[in-house]
């Protein structure tokens, strides 16, 4: 656990960020989706959403969760690419798997 604390620490995530330049990162943490695992929302039968890895998931609080996500779908927007479901959608679906794995 210590070392995935110490992974996510300033400036780690950032110098990661440059060496990986192809790869998108955590939302919370920033560190690139090839040095953590990502945590997936579910939206639909078959589709996924994820902002954040697992550990910002297991250790950050529902707002802070909820900013990332934000974050992703404006990112979305501005690529033109924002799916065919909402905003407060998705933040309800995040909601949602939030109590089903803190159980708050």
């Amino acid at each position: 656990m210590i070392k995935e604390r110490i992974k996510r620490t300033f400036p780690i995530p950032q110098i990661l960020r440059l060496i990986n330049p192809d790869y998108s990162y955590c939302g919370i943490c920033g560190l690139p989706w090839n040095h953590c695992k990502t945590k997936d929302v579910r939206v639909s039968a078959r589709n996924s959403v994820f902002a954040t890895c697992s550990y910002c998931w297991e250790h950050s609080e529902l707002y802070e969760i909820k900013i990332a996500y934000i974050d992703v779908y404006r990112k979305w927007q501005e690529m033109d690419a924002t799916p065919k479901y909402s905003l407060g959608y998705l933040l309800r679906q995040v909601e949602v798997e939030y109590i089903r794995t803190h159980g708050k």
